[in-house]
């Protein structure tokens, strides 16, 4: 039998980069997010169409790519009982936005990735983002699970050196919301652009070595989890405040039992 959710990276499409995610508003070529959606369609038709859940997106934008929009609209069509799991960064999660993609009231779960607690620490995170406009679509998130329109409302938060003294406040914020938040440590991984070029674009490896080492480089500074980072032991403090014993926090194992 068929799997009854379904997660799709359905396109590489962003309006936010974000530092540890990023550095290029699109990962892939445009040619290659439409090659993949042209064949992804005929490919996952008999999947989606018997499926239960739609998870999108974990690679870019539900709410800023067209593809995303097209997918969305088709697979409605074809399963009148499918609900759906959004993940977004929260710039374009607003009633608009939901109503235009005929979501509204078919969305499990929604997702958002925030990572920080103030303006000015989302702003050295998210750039291109808007705090002031997540902060409005999130409560308003918040009120329609209130109001059991959405079953599940989370907020994200990436552990780095930038924002972990955050941390606290974010999960409080989760608790005056009554909606979860969850919690993971910044990982390395090598930019998808750059994976890309290596294979399309890119013939001098030594111009890929020396990107992948400045990558390296900025990634030990940010990882704060890391024993041999100089900030391990007041992160290490922070996680012991209990209120990331909540069942409303999710929080990384590797993060809970820092010593």
């Amino acid at each position: 039998p068929p799997p009854v959710d379904v997660e799709i990276g359905m396109s590489s499409v962003c309006n936010c980069l974000c530092t540890m995610c990023r550095r290029n508003e699109k990962v892939m070529y445009r040619e290659f997010d439409n090659a993949f959606y042209d064949t992804m369609r005929v490919k996952y038709l008999p999947i989606i169409k018997h499926a239960k859940m739609l998870s999108l997106n974990s690679y870019g934008e539900v709410f800023f790519d067209d593809n995303c929009k097209r997918l969305i609209k088709w697979a409605s069509v074809i399963n009148k009982k499918l609900k759906f799991q959004i993940l977004t960064n929260g710039v374009f999660a607003d009633k608009e936005h939901f109503e235009d993609y005929g979501i509204l009231d078919r969305t499990y779960r929604v997702s958002v990735s925030i990572h920080a607690a103030t303006k000015k620490t989302y702003n050295s995170i998210v750039k291109r983002g808007n705090f002031d406009r997540v902060v409005k679509n999130v409560e308003w998130l918040a009120k329609e699970k209130k109001n059991h329109r959405f079953k599940e409302v989370v907020i994200n938060f990436v552990v780095q050196q930038k924002n972990y003294k955050e941390m606290i406040d974010f999960a409080k914020w989760a608790q005056k919301l009554k909606i979860k938040c969850c919690f993971w440590e910044v990982r390395l991984e090598d930019d998808n652009t750059k994976l890309w070029n290596k294979y399309m674009y890119e013939k001098d490896i030594k111009i890929r070595n020396k990107e992948m080492a400045k990558d390296a480089s900025e990634y030990y500074k940010a990882a704060v989890h890391l024993p041999e980072h100089p900030e391990h032991k007041q992160l290490g403090e922070i996680v012991k405040n209990p209120i990331f014993q909540k069942r409303y926090c999710e929080i990384n194992d590797l993060l809970l039992n820092l010593k």
